[in-house]
């Protein structure tokens, strides 16, 4: 059971990579971060994300708004028909789950491709949220502290 259920939470994450990053030619660097951010959000454990479980954090959708864009489309937009790109976000999505993805930023939990982001949403993101790196076509950002 054990097996099935990791099997299960690596095909979540290797989706969300794939959709978001890996099948637009996001360079790893960028691929490895969106699969940060979705890790941390399942570590944070809050029901505005879809609470602890992986699969539930990549389609968590509220009043019909999905965090992870791609998980709106119809299904037939969002099946995987395997390659290259498929096989190099499902390492990715392994390495992270098993602690190897080589990165150091922790608590990162959003992110944004500024050139698809409509410009009011980009500022309101700046402006709430502190940036922490930039990697390959998306900008990644953690909350402030309350001292900031």
């Amino acid at each position: 059971m054990k097996t099935s259920l990791a099997v299960g939470v690596a095909v979540c994450l290797t989706l969300a990579i794939y959709f978001e990053g890996g099948s637009t030619f996001e360079p790893e660097i960028g691929q490895r971060h969106i699969a940060r951010v979705i890790h941390e959000r399942a570590r944070a454990n809050l029901r505005k994300w879809g609470g602890s479980d992986i699969c539930d954090v990549v389609f968590y959708q509220r009043s019909k708004v999905c965090q992870f864009s791609f998980a709106c489309l119809p299904l037939a937009k969002r099946t995987v028909r395997g390659g290259k790109a498929w096989r190099y976000s499902m390492q990715i999505a392994r390495d992270e789950l098993e602690g190897r993805s080589g990165l150091e930023e922790r608590l990162l939990r959003y992110y944004m491709n500024a050139s698809l982001t409509p410009p009011k949403n980009a500022c309101r993101f700046r402006k709430e949220f502190v940036p922490v790196v930039q990697a390959g076509r998306h900008e990644f950002f953690r909350e402030a502290t309350r001292a900031e």
